[in-house]
């Protein structure tokens, strides 16, 4: 009904017609988005766009970057023309971190929803959670209202904090390997880790050759196409580069976890990796205490997201973790053992480190209010 017969009201008209749906990780909450925008056929899929939260934020920010000085209020503008050629915006992984996006993203979805625009959202947050220990979140507050009067709030409980991702095929390597596979019956993604294995006394060398043998199986170019790119250092936006440590033509790129999560990169470079290569491999990654580890974690985060979003291969190895689930793992802190495994980055971060986010007294900003505007701008609080 949306998409056939959209309201162009005005601010404080709009009604329930999106929905919103949130929950612990693996609930369901993306395939349940993708198969309603899967049931718009015909003329009505022009009207519905379905994107990533990261890449429609880039898009926001550098439609902003564009119409610079040119326009009195660039969010409001963006805001009307969203709303003009898309009736429902199917929006996956809303996590609002930064102070950036927070007000930006208030102001754009304020004026599509006042101009008939339906949101369907999904979000590990539930929508009083969106941005808590923010800068200046009073000032956000009011799109929390905003929010419920436009959305149905659909929460995805789950009483035994089910991952269904995980209930699905596992293929174990060979006894003794210490590597495993995880593969999708609902999703391509494959994700193949070599864990540490400080027993066998062999370290890095033993997790090298596991990651190797998954590089081999996974890597192979398929494309056959005779000028694919052997290069070392791939080009990304602005510029700039990434340096890998390895690469299989157009198809597969080799990189150190230093390299590609403790450098300067961020959504937008991890955007073009995932569109550019169908296997990305990255080697000892470590265990990521939030509270000295925050932005090495966030950026991890960020690039699996990425990934899984692009349908690509992970190949990773952990330095010292045994399974996925310890790198994140504080056992030095007990209040953060105790709250379970339902909790944000930021919530994790707030925790462990008892403080909101900071500007440093020498400039510059967290992890947490820092975003990219631009191809080649950084937005910093």
């Amino acid at each position: 009904d949306v998409v056939a017969a959209p309201t162009a009201g005005t601010a404080g008209t709009a009604s329930i017609v999106g929905c919103y749906m949130h929950g612990g990780v693996g609930r369901g909450k993306t395939m349940l988005m993708d198969a309603l925008f899967r049931s718009f056929e015909g003329d009505a899929r022009e009207w519905v766009r379905r994107v990533h939260f990261h890449a429609f934020m880039l898009e926001v920010h550098a439609r902003l970057f564009a119409l610079g000085a040119a326009s009195r209020d660039g969010c409001a503008a963006i805001g009307e023309e969203l709303a003009s050629t898309t009736r429902v915006l199917c929006l996956d992984e809303i996590e609002i971190s930064d102070v950036a996006d927070a007000m930006v993203f208030k102001r754009v979805m304020g004026v599509y929803f006042a101009r008939g625009g339906a949101l369907v959202g999904t979000s590990n947050s539930a929508p009083d959670g969106l941005y808590r220990g923010g800068i200046n979140r009073a000032a956000f507050a009011p799109f929390i209202r905003t929010l419920r009067e436009t959305c149905e709030i659909v929460d995805l409980v789950s009483v035994d904090n089910v991952d269904y991702r995980r209930v699905a095929e596992r293929r174990d390597g060979a006894p003794g390997t210490a590597a495993a596979a995880y593969s999708s019956p609902l999703y391509s993604q494959t994700i193949v880790f070599a864990a540490a294995d400080a027993s066998r006394g062999q370290g890095l060398a033993r997790r090298r050759a596991l990651l190797t043998r998954a590089w081999d199986e996974y890597a192979q170019e398929t494309s056959h196409a005779s000028k694919a790119s052997t290069s070392l250092v791939i080009p990304l936006a602005g510029g700039r580069s990434i340096r890998a440590e390895a690469r299989s033509g157009e198809r597969a790129a080799w990189f150190s976890f230093a390299t590609i999560c403790g450098g300067n990169f961020g959504p937008i470079d991890y955007l073009a990796l995932a569109q550019r290569f169908k296997v990305v491999c990255i080697e000892d990654v470590p265990s990521l205490p939030i509270f000295s580890a925050e932005n090495e974690a966030r950026r991890f985060v960020n690039c699996v997201d990425i990934l899984y979003e692009h349908d690509c291969v992970l190949l990773a190895s952990f330095a010292s973790a045994t399974s996925p689930d310890e790198i994140f793992q504080n056992t030095s802190n007990a209040k953060t053992r105790s709250t379970g495994d339902e909790l944000t980055l930021r919530q994790r971060t707030a925790l462990e480190s008892n403080e909101d986010i900071f500007v440093s007294a020498v400039g510059g900003s967290s992890g947490r209010s820092t975003t990219m505007t631009s191809e080649t701008t950084e937005w910093s609080a």
